[in-house]
């Protein structure tokens, strides 16, 4: 996340919030990509994983 925040400030891209409230942003969804992975009867495969991962 801390790579993302120092692009961010390079290029502009995000909105203008504390980097504690993006930090959380990033956590909440990381967190819920693991437990869907987790939990989830069908498995994603590694491309989806990787996928989502990038998004974040």
């Amino acid at each position: 996340m801390g790579n993302l925040l120092m692009w961010d400030r390079e290029e502009e891209l995000l909105k203008k919030l504390p980097d504690k409230i993006l930090n959380s942003i990033a956590h909440g969804a990381t967190m819920a990509l693991v437990k869907f992975w987790l939990f989830s009867e069908v498995k994603p495969d590694d491309v989806t994983l990787d996928a989502g991962i990038d998004a974040i």
